[in-house]
């Protein structure tokens, strides 16, 4: 399981995004309308975009490599492939 703080995002910050969606859904659906897929996909990419620089920024900060691709275990499979 992933939590939040292993992508170095703000639990509460998370939390008021959505409790601020799910505000936003209960007003559409008082209004006798209904959310649709697309509304969730675009929020949910909204919060991607958001925090797309957290997990490198976190690992950084943690001295961790991103991307090292001298421990990939698959390299030479994927050079005998090409």
């Amino acid at each position: 399981m992933i939590y939040l703080f292993d992508l170095g995002i703000n639990a509460a910050q998370a939390q008021a995004e959505v409790f601020g969606y799910l505000q936003w859904e209960n007003k559409i659906i008082s209004e006798g309308k209904a959310p649709t897929h697309a509304n969730t996909m675009q929020w949910l990419e909204a919060c991607a975009d958001k925090w797309a620089s957290c997990p490198a920024e976190f690992a950084n900060s943690r001295g961790f490599d991103v991307y090292d691709p001298l421990s990939l275990t698959n390299v030479p499979q994927l050079e005998a492939a090409e």
